[in-house]
């Protein structure tokens, strides 16, 4: 099993996620529900990673 490194710089809280969005919460629960979104779970706390919230704004550019 490979190890990764992650630091907190790399990791977005599901709220902050969805606030830079433009979207619900919710929405992003359901993108990770989905497969689409690969989160990190800490504690209770759910995560996505800096590149991915990066990735769904730039997507969600291209389709506005």
């Amino acid at each position: 099993m490979e190890k990764v490194t992650i630091t907190s710089k790399d990791l977005v809280s599901v709220p902050r996620a969805a606030k830079e969005l433009g979207v619900h919460f919710t929405t992003v629960y359901r993108w990770i529900k989905r497969g689409d979104i690969h989160p990190f779970t800490i504690g209770t706390q759910v995560f996505i990673t800096a590149t991915d919230l990066k990735a769904l704004k730039k997507g969600r550019a291209k389709h506005q």
